[in-house]
């Protein structure tokens, strides 16, 4: 009909020799970010489909700051990537380590997660990563150095399974959490408090979808 329309291959993206495991995009910073079964990670354009770099995952322990010559030489699956808009990615290892770079290649931070993770999300204003999966735990960390701000403690519901978060402009921000008892739990603040109090931070409430 007049009012069809048709799909076609914009681009074909080159760069792993393994079995892709992971991808995420950023149209704001105009990037694909890839993860393969042999610990690459290749950052292409989104729009013109240009190569721009490789990581190699186990090259993060030849850091002086982190470095492990057994790491350094083992190659380990990359599991889960996250993109920030603000130039920061998160790799999550499936040995369980998360590693920090800016969308340039710099080693930026890394920590354990000491779990495999099912699910990890950037927040729109790229201050946290939310991180689910085996441990039934949801942690919040600080995007800057992976240190742990928030552990929601969800052992009722079994593994966490996936989790979304709302956009930035949405009027109310919202964590949703899928578990292995087939619920959806959302997280979120309070906004009970009276008008002109004053509160250093904002309780969170938490409500169980049943």
């Amino acid at each position: 009909t007049a009012n069809s329309k048709t799909l076609s291959l914009c681009h074909c993206l080159w760069g792993h020799s393994a079995a892709i495991t992971c991808v995420s995009t950023s149209s704001d910073l105009d990037v694909v970010v890839s993860g393969s079964m042999d610990g690459a990670v290749c950052i292409h354009s989104l729009r013109t489909g240009k190569f721009h770099r490789k990581i190699e995952a186990n090259r993060f322990y030849m850091e002086k700051q982190y470095r492990d010559v057994e790491r350094s030489q083992k190659i380990t699956a990359i599991r889960k990537i996250a993109v920030s808009r603000h130039g920061t990615m998160v790799v999550h290892l499936n040995d369980g380590m998360l590693h920090s770079y800016s969308i340039n290649g710099a080693v930026l931070c890394g920590a354990d997660a000491g779990e495999v993770l099912n699910s990890m999300k950037i927040c729109a204003d790229g201050e946290a990563l939310v991180t689910g999966g085996e441990s039934c735990h949801v942690v919040i960390r600080k995007t800057s150095d992976l240190t742990v701000r928030c552990i929601l403690d969800l052992t009722s519901h079994g593994t966490i399974t996936d989790i979304a978060l709302t956009s930035s402009d949405s009027a109310h921000q919202y964590i949703l959490i899928g578990t292995a008892d087939g619920k959806v739990t959302v997280i979120g603040e309070n906004h009970t408090e009276e008008e002109g109090e004053d509160h250093d931070e904002s309780e969170m409430a938490y409500l169980d979808a049943n």
